[in-house]
């Protein structure tokens, strides 16, 4: 099945993306599938009308599934974060840094350096 969303978004057809597909990557990510979370940061970044636009979500995502070894996610959110505002950008940060590096010394610096890499 996330073959199938992932095809529609390689076809430029992700105006066909549909509230099952969105559902279904949504389910996928939250058990923790890395490809479920790319797709789904996809979606957040694009929007359409099933899918509201979510710069925010998708950066964390992305961020998430770089760090699971997706290799595309490292250059979405390369292009991404220029498009950030600069409270979208601390939001993110947030996010990432008390739900996902808590544990992790110098998460400031991590999140950075992620970034800057």
């Amino acid at each position: 099945m996330l073959k199938k969303i992932w095809n529609k978004f390689n076809k430029c057809m992700m105006r066909y993306v549909d509230q099952s597909d969105y559902r279904y990557a949504k389910r996928q990510s939250e058990i923790g599938n890395k490809h479920g979370q790319f797709l789904l940061a996809r979606m957040y970044e694009t929007g359409n009308d099933a899918v509201k636009q979510d710069r925010v979500s998708a950066y964390v995502l992305y961020y998430i599934a770089d760090q699971k070894g997706v290799k595309e996610a490292k250059h979405c959110l390369e292009c991404l974060k220029p498009k950030l505002l600069p409270e979208e950008w601390q939001e993110a940060k947030t996010i990432i840094r008390e739900k996902l590096c808590a544990d992790k010394p110098n998460k400031d610096e991590l999140i950075e350096r992620k970034h800057d890499e």
